[in-house]
């Protein structure tokens, strides 16, 4: 049993993640029990996330939110993983295209790991019920993501293709929200600048990983997204919402190229830069301002 302060993390992060890497990380206050059932490996949680306060020690729980579940895994091989769980999640208030109001979900998925030869493999599959206001949820989700690696070639290039379908909603004026919230998803989720999220998208995102030499990787990638419903609108990836669905019919939200050179310069140190230029869609420019954006990072990390 682990009780008070603590971080969450489970499977890729894409529904519960600490969000490492971005400017504050996750914590919930509550309590876990950690054990076994049968080959699984399984997790029992009820917790409020903390607030983030400016001061110090000073960050509380939201008494305006809880998350509770239960998340098991278990290895089907020496190179598969199958996790099987259960999230729920309810908030005092939550917003989306069709209003705000209480909102409480059900989550419950599945997730398939691994690597056999050269393939890798992450595909997960979620369905999503409760309420919201007067209504009921009826969300869904699926992300897949494929990669081969050329072992016998120079700088041993992987190629893969990653692809995420999240249900949006399909009529603001019925007691139905289709729109799949992701909870605690992982900031950075499309890429570095973190423009869009995980709702009423669909995405297709090929991308190839070099080994350049020896400590030095370098990952280029362009993707493509669109509004899974022209009804529901663009949201963050914590679920926020950034624009409202109606103004606009069009479908596609942008195209998105990006570079990513990691060198490893020491034990422990990392120095990472990134460029990542996002093309505006029609969407986003029939919904003012829509305009194209750059974006460049630079990290130096030291792990200990």
């Amino acid at each position: 049993m682990r009780v008070g302060r603590q971080e969450l993390y489970y499977g890729s992060g894409r529904l519960v993640d600490a969000r490492f890497g971005l400017n504050t990380r996750i914590s919930f206050d509550g309590v876990k029990l950690i054990g076994r059932i049968g080959k699984f490996q399984a997790e029992a949680f009820a917790t409020r996330p903390t607030l983030q306060r400016p001061g110090v020690f000073d960050d509380s729980p939201d008494s305006k939110k809880i998350f509770w579940g239960l998340y098991m895994s278990a290895p089907v091989n020496t190179t598969a993983v199958l996790d099987l769980y259960y999230l729920g999640y309810e908030a005092a208030s939550q917003t989306f295209a069709t209003g705000t109001a209480h909102y409480q979900s059900h989550t419950l998925g599945s997730r398939w790991a691994g690597k056999k030869r050269s393939f890798d493999y992450d595909e997960e599959i979620n369905a999503q019920l409760g309420k919201f206001g007067d209504g009921d949820v009826r969300a869904w989700s699926v992300a897949l993501l494929n990669g081969y690696t050329l072992e016998q070639r120079s700088g041993t290039p992987r190629i893969s293709l990653r692809t995420d379908v999240t249900s949006g909603d399909n009529n603001a004026h019925d007691n139905h929200l289709g729109s799949f919230f992701p909870l605690y998803a992982r900031g950075k989720y499309f890429g570095e600048a973190d423009l869009n999220g995980p709702v009423n998208t669909i995405d297709v995102i090929p991308a190839v990983d070099l080994h350049i030499k020896r400590g030095v990787v370098i990952d280029l990638s362009y993707g493509a997204f669109w509004r899974e419903s022209i009804h529901d609108g663009l949201y963050g990836f914590a679920g926020n919402l950034y624009k409202m669905g109606e103004p606009s019919r069009a479908r596609m939200i942008g195209q998105q190229a990006e570079i990513d050179v990691n060198y490893s310069i020491a034990p422990h140190t990392l120095l990472r830069a990134v460029y990542q230029h996002f093309f505006a869609g029609e969407y986003l420019r029939q919904t003012a301002p829509g305009r194209d954006v750059n974006y460049t990072t630079v990290w130096c990390d030291y792990h200990f």
